[in-house]
């Protein structure tokens, strides 16, 4: 007879807030907290089924969407999976597309971090800010490995 299943890490009774959750990384995290029990608020720019909308540029958006998750209760973790990249020659780069990676990649984790703090709960909130590169600009070419000459 084997044991019963059961998940490796269990979140039931908080409340995650996921922002980003349009992308491949925020989607798969909404899904991991949901399956671990925790109630999983998923927001990101456009709004759709099961996730709301919310600006991560707009410090009155975020607070908006923290009133809305508040209303599960008290809000335990934040993850800010939100970032966009651009390639191209710093020659060719308009001056617009600096300043909306930067409001994006950059202001938004600032915005995110100061409503957070003005809505600790006694208990705390977890913030954890991250990137990934590679969900949105693949490596160039197959992995290699460099071998060192026989001795």
């Amino acid at each position: 007879m084997s044991a019963p299943s059961r998940a490796i890490l269990d979140l039931t009774g908080r409340l995650v807030i996921v922002l980003g959750a349009h992308g491949t990384l925020g989607a798969e995290l909404v899904r991991r907290f949901e399956s671990a029990g925790a109630v999983a608020v998923g927001a990101d720019l456009r709004e759709a089924p099961g996730i709301l909308g919310c600006d991560v540029t707009d410090e009155s958006s975020v607070s908006h969407l923290f009133d809305t998750a508040e209303t599960y209760g008290d809000i335990t973790d934040v993850v800010h999976a939100v970032g966009i990249s651009s390639v191209s020659r710093v020659k060719e780069l308009d001056l617009s597309e600096v300043r909306k990676l930067l409001e994006i990649n950059l202001l938004s984790c600032f915005i995110t971090a100061k409503v957070v703090a003005s809505r600790l709960s006694a208990g705390g909130t977890v913030l954890l800010s991250l990137r990934t590169q590679h969900a949105m600009v693949p490596p160039a070419g197959p992995p290699t490995a460099r071998r060192r000459p026989a001795s």
